[in-house]
């Protein structure tokens, strides 16, 4: 389990209707769940549900982060809102958390006098790029699960999100933004960690257009060689995963 993930679901137990979590800490908990590996994760990606926000969630935003004693502060500006906190006081707390909203100004954080702005793009996850198209948004919103007080976009709908995620960060390189190689396989390698877990007889529906980024992400790795055994997958290989991934979402 991600370091904090447990002080985060106490201190925000009561609003799991707020938020749904993605990304690394949403693939380790549903690996761990079948005893599988995963890399190593320290951040939380959180997206915020912005119909039902409130202020006592803001307010329970604000304590979690002065608890903490979280010493970083960034934040992006633009048509998004995207905060990043990091190095905590207290070590039972998560190493950083990134909040995500498809709206400025939805959240109120006393930011003080050290917050670094991330304007520029290679500085920004790609996910957050993710909520501000509506499919992506609908997808998370709609497809989220809730197991011991935290909320995870579902496991089944992880892979359409990192396949995004890692067409937008080649893309990104390939326009000589600089992009660690390291934040391009992750996702590439993730897609297929979760995908092991899914049966083949599985049927996954996705928007026209989240359907044609995996079929394009799914071409862009399919000649890219590495070992599954170093990502942890040893019981199936790379094309038999591919093609699972094909005929569940329908490809």
């Amino acid at each position: 389990m991600v370091n904090g993930l447990d002080v985060f679901a106490e201190y925000f137990k009561g609003y799991t209707q707020s938020y749904v979590i993605i990304g690394g800490t949403a693939c380790d908990y549903f690996l761990s769940k079948d005893d599988l590996e995963f890399r190593v994760t320290r951040d939380l990606d959180i997206v915020l549900l912005i119909e039902v926000l409130d202020k006592d969630f803001n307010d329970a935003i604000k304590k979690f982060i002065t608890d903490g004693g979280y010493k970083n502060t960034s934040k992006a500006s633009g048509n998004k809102q995207f905060y990043r906190f990091e190095n905590p006081d207290d070590e039972t707390f998560p190493y950083m958390i990134e909040i995500f909203s498809r709206k400025p100004d939805v959240i109120e954080i006393d930011e003080g006098p050290h917050c670094v702005p991330l304007d520029s793009i290679e500085e920004v996850n790609s996910l957050s790029a993710i909520l501000l198209d509506d499919n992506y948004y609908r997808l998370i919103k709609e497809n989220c699960v809730t197991e011991n007080n935290v909320t995870f976009i579902k496991k089944e709908y992880i892979i359409p999100l990192k396949a995004r995620a890692y067409i937008d960060n080649q893309r990104l390189k390939d326009e000589s933004v600089f992009i660690k190689d390291k934040d391009i396989s992750k996702h590439r390698n993730d897609i297929f960690r979760i995908a092991q877990t899914l049966t083949p007889e599985q049927r996954i529906s996705l928007p026209d257009s989240v359907r044609e980024d995996l079929r394009e992400c799914l071409e862009m790795i399919q000649g890219v060689e590495f070992k599954m055994r170093s990502i942890g997958v040893r019981e199936i290989t790379k094309e038999a995963l591919i093609s699972n991934i094909v005929n569940i979402y329908s490809l």
